[in-house]
């Protein structure tokens, strides 16, 4: 019988998870930063799959087939900020390959400040569901940002693994918007199968600035009752 992973990592993932940060998901656990991530390393090496990748500025999510006992699956049902700071744009990454990912409460890589842009979302897995109630923002003061859900422009976007099918619910809100000036950001919904889009997306100008860029699109069949 295969062992079970420690509670305290998953513990640790799972804070780490929702805060996207190891310095926060450690004062939530009244730990070491270097506690949490040893904990999630552990974690890893029982499972043998990476769950959270550590690139700098970026918050990235994984989830595989090969751990099982996660349910492969990136559930996010809290709330997730990467927000602008300065010149430095925030980036969320939520990644599931192998997995599903369940967008179900507020992701958000915005700009608030004066001469802030719209960060970058990036959502994939072999299903994305944007829930109804979600909220992913990527819009700023000085310019919306991205956000993209299974794949990039027209999938062209190397970077990013295509997903098998893309839901947005009924409800559910894509913003990429400038907020005081300057031109829309992008948002795209793309997938190789099916792609479904029932909730709303904007990525609307103010002032001079141009409205941004809207696509949904799919390889395969393609959905639209949202607007």
């Amino acid at each position: 019988m295969r062992r079970l992973p420690s509670l305290r990592a998953i513990e640790a993932f799972d804070s780490a998870a929702n805060l996207l940060n190891f310095t926060r998901a450690a004062e939530a656990l009244c730990v070491t930063p270097g506690a949490v991530s040893r904990a999630i390393r552990q974690l890893e090496d029982e499972l043998g799959v990476a769950l959270c990748a550590r690139q700098g500025g970026k918050v990235l999510l994984t989830a595989k087939s090969a751990a099982p006992m996660l349910a492969a699956a990136v559930n996010q049902g809290g709330t997730v900020r990467a927000d602008s700071i300065a010149s430095r744009n925030g980036e969320v990454w939520i990644e599931a390959r192998g997995g599903d990912a369940r967008l179900a409460g507020t992701t958000q890589a915005a700009g608030s400040g004066a001469g802030q842009t719209g960060g970058r979302i990036v959502a994939t897995g072999d299903t994305v569901t944007l829930a109804s109630g979600s909220l992913t923002d990527a819009s700023g003061a000085a310019g919306g940002g991205q956000v993209l859900v299974g794949g990039g422009w027209q999938g062209k976007d190397a970077t990013i693994a295509t997903a098998g099918s893309v839901t947005q619910e009924a409800g559910a809100v894509i913003k990429a918007d400038a907020t005081t000036s300057g031109a829309g950001g992008t948002a795209v919904l793309w997938s190789a199968k099916a792609t479904r889009m029932d909730g709303s997306i904007s990525a609307r100008g103010t002032g001079s600035g141009a409205g941004g860029q809207v696509e949904t699109s799919s390889q395969g069949s393609l959905g639209l009752a949202g607007q």
